[in-house]
């Protein structure tokens, strides 16, 4: 089961609770409002997820260890260390938003595909040397 939700409209992610506990993909596209992400805390199944510019409970992304692709569009974050429980990752995509310290990646999963595109403040792509 898969859902893409990407309506500018949308205020609030309590209709995931509507969604049964072993859904595998989802995307949470850029809104008005911010969305609160720990709902998605119960969603342990979750193969594919893409954000864009939601950041709000962030962290829980270090539990959805499932996860095989990852997008984080328009998010920035201090550094990519919250990924690190992400053991079985290979794709992760960061589009625009921003992060300085990539030095974590190294500890995020077997990861096979990266994308990086257009990230502020970033300046040292070292650690993807490193991997």
């Amino acid at each position: 089961m898969s859902i893409d939700l990407r309506y500018h409209a949308l205020t609030s992610t309590d209709g995931l609770r509507y969604l049964s506990d072993d859904l595998e993909e989802l995307g949470l596209g850029a809104t008005k409002r911010r969305l609160d992400l720990a709902p998605l805390g119960r969603f342990t199944r979750l193969r594919r997820l893409g954000l864009e510019g939601h950041t709000k409970n962030i962290e829980v992304l270090s539990v959805l260890t499932y996860l095989e692709d990852l997008l984080l569009r328009s998010i920035t974050l201090p550094n990519l260390s919250l990924l690190s429980p992400l053991r079985h990752l290979p794709r992760l995509t960061v589009k625009l938003g921003g992060t300085r310290d990539l030095g974590p990646i190294a500890e995020i999963g077997r990861i096979e595909y990266l994308e990086i595109w257009m990230v502020r403040g970033l300046s040292d792509l070292t650690p993807i040397a490193e991997m």
